[in-house]
C-alpha cells in the first residue's frame, strides 16, 4: 500500500474527470496526484484481528461448495464488495474506496492539463448533454452546445455511467474518437471524429467588470493556481482595480497547499485555517504570501451551494478576518482532511483523517459558511443577481 502524501479536499459528489463531467449545474472535480509513495511495509505487520479470519473462512468455503463456482472467477468482484459494505458501515461518505478507473481518474486530474477533447459532459433528464469548451478540439470538430451524446466509438452511450463515458473519451493524444450525437432541430443522428488533445486546465478566469472592477473565477484550487494567480497579479494595473469579486460558486475545493498559497493574497493575517487530528491535536495552517498587492484592495466573495471544501477555507478566512462580505448561499460544508492510499490493484482508498475549522475556529464540516449577504440566483433570468449584489458593495466601499 502506498500513502499519497498531498492533503486534499474532496466534495463526495464529485467525480474525477478527462472531459469534464458535470450535474445539472457546472462543477469540477479536484483531484491528487501521487507526490510520495510508501512502500507495502508502511502497513503494520501486526497480524489482523480474530474477526477477520471469517472473511477468509467465507471464501474457502465458497471455493469449495458453492453451486454456481462461475461466480467465483473473478475474486476481485468479491474483494471490493467487501471493501465497499465495510466503508459503508463506517457511515462516513468521505472515506471511499476507489476501483481501477476511479483512482486512475482521480490520480491523473492533478497534472494542470489532461488528454481529452475538450468538452463537459451534463447528466440532465436521463441525458447526456455536451457543451463543448471554447477553443479546443471538440469545438473545431463541429460539436455544438447542447448535443446529445448517444454513443461513443459505436458503443451506446445513453445507458452509460459517467465514470463509463470518461474511460471510452479518455486516450492518448492525436487518437481520434468518434461521437455520435442527436442535435435539436436536425433529424438524424450526427457522427463527429474529434482528436484528442492535451487540454491545459486553467483554474482562474480574469474578467473585466464595469467601474475599475474586476472577477476572479476560480474553479478549483489545483497545484497550478497560485502561479496562475502571481501571473494575473504580474499583468494587472493594480492602481486602474476599485474593487475585487472573487467568485467560488460551484468550486469544488482542490490542493490545501493551493488555497492556502492563494489565500495569502487577500489577507494581512497570518492563519489561515486549523486542522484538528483524530488524536485532537491541532495544526495551524498559515500562509507566507509576502505579496502585499491585493491585500487593500476592496473584496467581495461569491459562494453558493456548491462551493465546498478548499473553497470553503477560503471563504471562511475571508468571512473571520472580515475582509470582506460573503455574498450568495451557504456552502456545501464539507471541512476534511483526505489522506489518499493506493492499494494493491493500481486500487485507491481515501480516508478522511481530520477536520477543518476557521481561524476563529468556527467548524466547517456539515455547517457550511453562511453568507452576510444571503442571495439564490434566479436561473430564470440571465442577469446574475449575487454579482449585482457584490457590485453594488464593492460601488460603495471602492478605492
Amino acid at each position: 500500500m502506498k500513502l499519497i502524501r498531498n492533503k486534499i479536499s474532496r466534495p463526495y459528489f464529485f467525480l474525477a474527470l478527462l472531459v469534464c463531467i458535470v450535474a445539472s449545474t457546472t462543477v469540477f472535480a479536484m483531484l491528487p496526484q501521487p507526490l510520495a509513495r510508501i512502500p507495502l511495509p508502511f502497513i503494520s505487520q501486526e497480524p489482523l484481528p480474530q474477526e477477520f479470519k471469517r472473511l477468509e473462512a467465507v471464501y474457502q468455503i465458497l471455493q469449495k461448495e458453492y453451486i454456481d463456482q462461475s461466480k467465483l472467477e473473478n475474486p476481485e468482484y468479491l474483494i471490493e464488495a467487501a471493501i465497499t459494505s465495510m466503508l459503508e458501515a463506517l457511515d462516513e461518505p468521505y472515506t471511499h474506496y476507489l476501483n481501477r478507473d476511479l483512482y486512475n481518474l482521480q490520480t491523473s486530474q492533478i497534472q494542470g492539463s489532461f488528454v481529452g477533447i475538450g468538452a463537459r459532459v451534463e447528466k440532465k433528464n436521463g441525458s447526456l448533454i455536451l457543451h463543448p469548451m471554447p477553443g479546443y478540439p471538440a469545438e473545431a470538430a463541429g460539436l455544438l452546445n447542447n448535443d446529445i451524446l448517444l454513443s461513443i466509438n459505436g458503443m451506446d452511450a445513453k445507458t452509460m455511467s459517467q465514470t463509463e463515458v470518461v474511460m471510452h473519451i479518455r486516450g492518448q493524444p492525436n487518437t481520434t474518437v468518434e461521437l455520435q450525437i442527436a442535435r435539436d432541430g436536425v433529424s438524424n443522428p450526427i457522427t463527429i471524429v474529434i482528436e484528442r488533445n492535451v487540454i491545459p486546465l486553467e483554474t482562474i478566469k480574469l474578467k473585466d467588470l464595469e467601474n475599475g472592477f474586476i472577477m476572479l473565477d476560480i474553479s478549483r484550487f489545483s497545484r497550478s493556481t497560485p502561479g496562475e494567480l502571481k501571473e494575473l497579479i504580474s499583468n494587472l494595473d493594480l492602481n486602474t482595480v476599485n474593487g475585487i469579486v472573487v467568485d467560488l460558486r460551484n468550486n469544488p475545493g482542490g490542493l490545501v497547499e493551493s488555497v492556502v498559497s492563494v489565500t495569502g493574497h487577500f489577507l494581512n493575517e497570518k492563519i489561515i485555517f486549523h486542522q484538528v487530528e483524530k488524536d485532537g491535536n491541532q495544526i495551524t495552517h498559515e500562509s507566507n504570501q509576502d505579496s502585499t498587492l491585493l491585500k487593500t484592495v476592496p473584496l467581495a466573495v461569491l459562494v453558493n451551494k456548491y462551493s465546498a471544501s478548499a473553497s470553503e477555507i477560503f471563504a471562511g478566512a475571508i468571512q473571520d478576518y472580515k475582509r470582506g462580505p460573503i455574498i450568495g448561499e451557504k456552502t456545501f460544508g464539507k471541512g476534511s482532511v483526505g489522506l489518499l492510499f493506493e492499494l494493491p490493484g493500481n486500487t485507491g482508498l481515501s480516508v478522511t483523517s481530520a477536520r477543518w475549522l476557521t481561524p476563529l475556529k468556527n467548524p466547517i464540516e456539515n455547517i457550511g459558511i453562511a453568507p452576510e449577504i444571503f442571495i439564490v440566483d434566479d436561473q430564470s433570468t440571465e442577469r446574475d443577481e449575487a454579482l449585482d449584489r457584490a457590485l453594488k458593495y464593492l460601488a460603495a466601499n471602492r478605492k
